[in-house]
């Protein structure tokens, strides 16, 4: 495979590999620009101690690379997210929508089917009949007014125009949204709605009482997210799919360490892949907390591998620690 040094291509300067919110966002980015460019590959290059993901097989120029970039993420269907604004839901439903995607899916267009099963598994559904969802749901089910993770991925879709989509690229993430304006069908005007989170950014751990203000009462001055960091990241989790080992569903990228914490680890590679390799690099089982062979990563072009925890702020939160460089 080609290095980083003997190809040249644009670098997102926004993204941080050492940030889970960021790789996640890397990973999304690339989905949706493969639909542009189908000779994509992506690779890390470190830029003064931070690796930045470099996209080849695209446009160089960075205005042009944004314009195509962001018409392919506005006309990216959004169905996946329009199942059920709940997340998880009836096994029964989710499988229905399996099998109809599954049905419309082929092998140059498998977003929507990937995304799904990037869900969850409709195998073995509790015994209210909801299917088991992936590890990456960090947020309620539903929260008071009956919206998950499905609906706040509508949300920071809607939220995101080409400008806070440029910041999310090339930076820098100044953690300004807060707000967006949303249309009410009921009464005709533009209201101004929370920008959501899906709490994969460690900064998004503000517990509190180590707040200054009230969080329940927000404010424009208030520390947000990069929503559109959130947009593209929700894009991953097709990367990243569920399976089932027993009964028990396990989501791509995490493992339970013999301390019995959840982890989610990834990989930093220098070699320029597409997405079939990338999928491939996220499930390696050389990434586990307790069966790492760095001398093995090292060979297959891995330079570094990050992990954080993810742990329970309450039993309705969850967040990820600070990522740590293991290997």
């Amino acid at each position: 495979m080609e290095t980083d040094h003997e190809q040249t291509g644009i670098t997102l300067t926004g993204i941080d590999g050492a940030n889970p919110l960021g790789f996640l966002a890397a990973i999304g980015c690339s989905v949706i620009a493969n639909g542009v460019y189908p000779d994509l590959k992506i690779a890390w290059t470190n830029q003064a101690g931070v690796w930045r993901p470099q996209l080849l097989g695209c446009d160089f120029d960075r205005e042009k690379f944004l314009e195509n970039f962001y018409k392919a993420f506005v006309d990216s269907p959004a169905d996946p997210y329009r199942i059920d604004a709940r997340l998880p839901f009836e096994a029964k439903r989710f499988s229905t929508a399996l099998l109809d995607w599954g049905k419309r899916s082929h092998v140059d267009d498998r977003r929507t089917i990937d995304l799904l099963g990037g869900f969850g598994t409709e195998l073995y559904p509790d015994d209210k009949g909801v299917f088991q969802d992936t590890q990456f749901r960090m947020v309620r089910s539903a929260d008071a007014d009956g919206q998950g993770l499905p609906a706040y991925a509508l949300k920071s879709r809607l939220a995101t125009d080409k400008e806070k989509m440029r910041v999310a690229l090339f930076g820098p993430w100044s953690y300004q949204d807060v707000f967006f304006k949303q249309h009410d069908e009921k009464t005709g005007k533009m209201n101004k709605r929370p920008v959501p989170s899906f709490r994969w950014d460690p900064m998004d751990d503000r517990r509190y009482a180590l707040r200054w203000g009230n969080p329940t009462k927000k404010s424009e001055n208030d520390l947000g997210t990069v929503v559109a960091a959130n947009a593209l990241a929700v894009e991953a989790l097709g990367m990243l799919p569920v399976f089932t080992v027993g009964r028990s569903s396990r989501t791509t990228g995490f493992h339970r360490a013999s301390n019995r914490k959840h982890y989610f680890t990834w990989p930093v590679w220098s070699c320029p892949v597409g997405l079939d390799t990338v999928r491939s690099l996220l499930a390696l089982k050389e990434l586990a907390p307790d069966g790492g062979n760095t001398a093995k990563l090292r060979a297959m072009g891995v330079v570094e591998v990050y992990r954080c925890q993810r742990i329970a702020q309450n039993q309705y939160y969850n967040n990820f620690t600070s990522a740590e460089s293991v290997a």
